[in-house]
């Protein structure tokens, strides 16, 4: 029998934002989840927010969000097909 949903509706299902995020950026602990420098641009001050209820990312400078695809996408600065398989390669 098939898995239910897309590879990547079952990988931002199965990722947890903060634990993934926070192998790349040292995150501080904050009621919601953490908050860390954004790696995605230059700043001085913590700005990228994660939060563990809603399992994403939000950069409060403007720069970017959303699930843990989009981070990949950014980190690594590929498309969206590569980021899905890389990622599924990652949690398999």
């Amino acid at each position: 029998m098939k898995a239910r949903g897309t590879l990547s509706e079952r990988i931002k299902a199965s990722v947890t934002v903060l634990e993934f995020v926070s192998q790349y950026v040292d995150l501080k602990p904050t009621a919601s989840g953490a908050v860390g420098l954004c790696p995605f641009h230059d700043g001085h001050h913590p700005s990228l927010g994660v939060n563990s209820e809603g399992n994403y990312w939000h950069c409060f400078a403007g720069c970017s969000g959303g699930s843990v695809i989009d981070f990949w996408m950014r980190w690594r600065k590929c498309d969206f097909t590569t980021a899905v398989r890389e990622l599924a390669e990652m949690v398999s």
